[in-house]
């Protein structure tokens, strides 16, 4: 790929509901379509909008991140220690469904008042049945889709759009299979 898109819909999505503690945003769409690069954008977001580095909690349970907070116990310490009921927080969660009983920290953390919950999955449904159970939770689901023809135009460039489609034909948008002309 010759470089990273800037998917700047879908953080203006995310910065509309930037603040909204009652809602539970959930980014959903298949795997590898962009979903956590548009976290990492709406986190640099938050972070260029005053948010201080100790009031972001970026957690994926996939990687090294989240890999030693998978059981509740363990995930409820670490929010225990680092929330303020005096500041705004920002907890956002990816594979959070690989962390065990997650369902109950994260209604929990809404409880907690300030603290404002971003998740991304592949789907939103084991999300709602999850947190339905705990109590009612407002979810709202942001759909992410893999690049549009457009979108795969401004990352790679060029001069033949005849060419350049064939190629988005041929390799579809998902952002992780546009390599560069040297890598082919």
């Amino acid at each position: 790929m010759n470089g990273k898109l800037a998917r700047v819909d879908y953080v203006t999505v995310l910065e509309s509901f930037k603040d909204t503690n009652d809602v539970v945003k959930v980014l959903t769409g298949m795997r590898r379509c962009g979903k956590t690069s548009i976290l990492e954008q709406y986190i640099d977001s938050l972070r260029d909008s005053g948010v201080s580095e100790e009031d972001i909690f970026y957690l994926d349970f996939e990687k090294r991140s989240g890999q030693d907070l998978k059981d509740r116990s363990a995930l409820d310490a670490y929010f225990a220690g680092r929330l303020s009921k005096e500041r705004q927080t920002y907890v956002l969660l990816n594979n959070v469904m690989c962390a065990e009983k997650w369902d109950q920290v994260v209604y929990r953390l809404l409880s907690f008042g300030k603290c404002d919950i971003y998740i991304v999955e592949s789907s939103v449904r084991p999300i709602v049945d999850a947190l339905s159970q705990q109590g009612p939770v407002k979810v709202e689901e942001i759909k992410v889709y893999p690049y549009s023809f457009k979108d795969y135009l401004e990352v790679n460039p060029s001069k033949d759009v005849d060419e350049s489609f064939k190629a988005f034909a041929r390799y579809g948008g998902l952002p992780e299979v546009h390599i560069s002309k040297g890598e082919r």
